[in-house]
């Protein structure tokens, strides 16, 4: 097998590889989402993270999660881009992206209708 084309099949199974990568971070931020936004936030139980701490921030002083949420992250994005370098940070950057995208500010419905 020539040099090219053996570069092209390894190339497209990591284009394939990511892809997944990807799809399972959606997949796994929509079942947090409806989770979080059905069955935690209605009832004020705080989760651990920053999503934890961000609706901690909101009980105590009444600031939007989502805003909480985007300032931590933004600062801990920083960090992670000189630690863990700038696949995970892309990878991190689409999971916030979605994770905001149903913010826990909206309605139950609201969240999984962003979803579907």
């Amino acid at each position: 097998m020539s040099k090219t084309v053996k570069n092209f099949l390894t190339s497209r199974e990591h284009m394939k590889n990511q892809m997944l990568d990807y799809l399972c971070i959606a997949l796994g931020l929509m079942f947090y989402t409806i989770g979080w936004t059905c069955f935690l936030l209605p009832y004020k139980i705080v989760t651990g993270a920053l999503t934890g701490l961000s609706a901690i921030v909101y009980y105590v002083s009444g600031i939007p999660i989502y805003q909480t949420y985007l300032t931590l992250n933004v600062i801990m994005l920083i960090a992670a881009l000189k630690i863990l370098g700038l696949r995970f940070l892309l990878k991190t950057i689409y999971a916030i992206v979605l994770l905001l995208s149903a913010h826990p500010s909206q309605s139950c419905k609201a969240a999984t209708r962003s979803w579907l």
